[in-house]
């Protein structure tokens, strides 16, 4: 399907050409010769004797053009032998150098003929730097690093003279531009940092006298060590500190239970005691001289175990308040040796915050002293080479007075001539096409409109005569068929964006064939009131017409007007002018289509132009298709592009375009073989 469309699609492009140039081939000729005319006195009045001189110039990569860093150790990027080339080139074609070259050589030496005019020094001068700006030309060689300088003059001995003149203000130039006079700056830039730096390094020695300091970072990890040392013990001691206060504060409260050996043989016998108490008060009564007596030693064990206990108690907390002094002193000890080392933890943070500041700003100094020591060394000798004009720009060939003159390229003009001769034409056959967006072939309509072309109408036949139609009649109703396939009684309308487009004429012509040649009953449904002085059948006459059978009185049968003996019929849907609504609204029921349906093959509606009455636009969801109508040349594509959306905006179908009046541009035996 793709390798089957594109020929097609060259085809029509190429129809659409050759269409333009015949259409348009006066204008195409005369556009043509007056501009070839133009050309043929552009190039005979050109002067053919000019000399020409050669030198040419080689470009080394140099010194200056090794990038150099202005701060620091960065590598700016390089530059290629384009680029270097690329500079060289506009350092010669400057406005500056060809000064030089102009005043060196005089303009009246230059251009003689300015001599002759009665012209102010500055006017002469820079006449002579324009036309100097003409007959220069500079080629750099492709590939290498050489550059071919060419003049132009009339006198052979002025060109080599302004070649060679313009090479050696070349040198000069060179080294004006790449030169850069700064050691001196730099020189004043050096001794600046270089004070700098004496007096940051004074200060950082001052720094360590004033605070004692050496090295700090000795002396952090050395107080480090010595306040985490304080700091373990510390906290060792305060653990036995507190173990030893809870245990004089158990001792002091006697809620709490002391005991060693003595004390529980005390107790167990105190137990005894108690059970042996509790026998004996079992048999006897209390005033009982064995249970006084037992209870008179109970009581003496109870004396003894409270004295026994607090002898202990009073000497195991003397013995721990004698540990607990001297812990306690050590713990503050401890804790004041820890302070001190944090303190001077701190202060060495401080200081060492300080002498970091001076150690940067030293660095920051000697970096910016070194720097400035090598740019100034490096400016140094680049000064001392540009003051001996060693320059990598060197002359590789001189010119020489020419002998022989060159001749003016007058093939060249008359090339330039021919193509301009044939755009211009050409342009001005296309825009005299396009502007006005007319369609000129159906193939353009297909495209703009994208619709596929049903029929085709000629406004005259190959020979000159008037066409019958009835020929691409049929081919209409073929197509509509195809179209249509599954519809036996079918029901197109025809409309056009304008008047004149020969709407009614298509319409009419299609009825009479397809009723007369193919014997089909035919209905023209006639809607078209914008010329109702053309109307085909003035003396058909309806026995009701649509209004009086839209009230009610009559059947559809009744507005229906045979055309002579045939089965060809007509209804006219206005009179005069009028369309009454309700005629309209009529033809839009199924009360209207369907009888007709059944008794006609084809119905065709034709009407009027959709920018003067919108009457079609009601009717379009009521036919089977509509057929678009373009006339050629006249109809443009926008309009009839907004006829198409508004069918479709109506519930409309398209189902192509009837291109009328089409005039054959292209000549029989050439139309043939495309």
């Amino acid at each position: 399907m793709a390798a089957q469309t594109q020929p097609q699609q060259q085809s029509l492009n190429m129809q659409d050409f050759l269409t333009i140039f015949f259409k348009h081939k006066w204008k195409i000729l005369i556009t043509f010769a007056l501009v070839a005319a133009a050309t043929c006195v552009i190039a005979l009045q050109t002067t053919p004797k000019q000399f020409v001189a050669k030198g040419v110039v080689m470009v080394k990569f140099g010194r200056e053009f090794v990038p150099v860093s202005e701060v620091g150790n960065v590598q700016p990027p390089t530059m290629n032998p384009e680029s270097i080339i690329n500079t060289e080139v506009q350092i010669l074609t400057g406005r500056d150098l060809m000064e030089k070259v102009v005043d060196a050589v005089g303009p009246e030496e230059l251009y003689p003929e300015l001599g002759e005019k009665p012209l102010p020094p500055d006017w002469r001068r820079e006449i002579a730097i324009l036309n100097f700006r003409t007959n220069l030309l500079v080629n750099p060689v492709k590939g290498s690093n050489l550059i071919e300088v060419y003049f132009r003059s009339k006198d052979p001995r002025v060109t080599a003279q302004v070649v060679n003149t313009l090479v050696d203000k070349l040198q000069e130039r060179h080294l004006q531009v790449f030169s850069d006079p700064k050691s001196s700056f730099l020189e004043a830039q050096t001794k600046e940092y270089q004070e700098k730096l004496s007096k940051s390094e004074a200060d950082i020695e001052n720094f360590k006298q004033k605070n004692q300091v050496f090295s700090l970072d000795e002396q952090r990890s050395l107080l480090l060590h010595e306040r985490d040392e304080s700091e373990a013990t510390l906290k060792t001691e305060q653990v036995r500190s507190r173990e030893l206060q809870e245990k004089i504060s158990f001792l002091k409260d006697r809620k709490n239970v002391y005991t060693d050996g003595v004390l529980e043989q005390l107790r167990s016998n105190l137990n005894g005691l108690e059970q042996k108490e509790q026998e004996l008060a079992s048999k006897y009564n209390d005033d009982n001289l064995t249970l006084v007596n037992h209870r008179k030693e109970m009581q003496v064990v109870r004396e003894q175990i409270a004295k026994h206990e607090e002898e202990v108690r009073a000497a195991e907390m003397t013995k721990i308040q004698a540990e607990l002094e001297p812990l306690l002193v050590k713990v503050a000890g401890l804790q004041q040796r820890y302070d001190e080392a944090a303190r001077k933890l701190r202060q060495i943070d401080g200081l060492s915050r300080q002498f970091e500041d001076l150690k940067r700003e030293a660095a920051t100094n000697e970096s910016n002293y070194q720097t400035y020591l090598k740019k100034t060394e490096e400016a140094r000798i680049s000064e001392d080479l540009d003051r001996r004009k060693m320059t990598n720009v060197s002359v590789l060939e001189r010119a020489s007075v020419p002998i022989t003159p060159i001749e003016s390229k007058r093939q060249k003009t008359f090339g330039i001539g021919a193509f301009l001769a044939v755009a211009l034409s050409l342009g001005l056959a296309y825009a005299a096409e396009y502007l006005p967006r007319g369609m000129t072939t159906p193939q353009s309509a297909v495209r703009r409109l994208s619709l596929p072309l049903m029929v085709t109408v000629p406004r005259h036949r190959r020979n000159g005569h008037a066409p019958d139609m009835e020929d691409e009649m049929i081919t209409l109703y073929q197509t509509i068929t195809s179209a249509l396939p599954d519809t036996e009684h079918r029901s197109v309308l025809f409309v056009g964006s304008r008047s004149n487009e020969g709407t009614s004429t298509i319409s009419r012509k299609l009825a009479s064939t397809v009723s007369l040649r193919l014997e089909k009953n035919v209905l023209l449904i006639d809607l078209d009131r914008s010329r109702p002085d053309l109307h085909i059948y003035p003396n058909l006459k309806q026995e009701k017409t649509v209004d009086e059978i839209a009230k009610g009185d009559g059947e559809i049968g009744q507005a229906l007007c045979q055309v002579e003996e045939s089965s060809l019929y007509v209804m006219p849907l206005f009179e005069e002018v009028v369309v009454t609504p309700r005629t309209l609204e009529f033809a839009r029921d199924e009360r209207f289509w369907e009888p007709l349906r059944e008794r006609f093959d084809l119905i065709i509606v034709d009407s009027p132009p959709v920018t003067m009455f919108p009457d079609g636009l009601r009717m379009v969801s009521k036919a089977d298709g509509v057929v678009l109508v373009v006339e050629a040349e006249k109809t443009r594509w926008p309009a009839a592009l907004s006829v198409k959306e508004r069918i479709k905006q109506s519930g409309g179908k398209v189902l192509g375009i009837a291109f009328n009046k089409r005039q054959y541009y292209i000549p029989g035996w050439l139309y043939r073989r495309i």
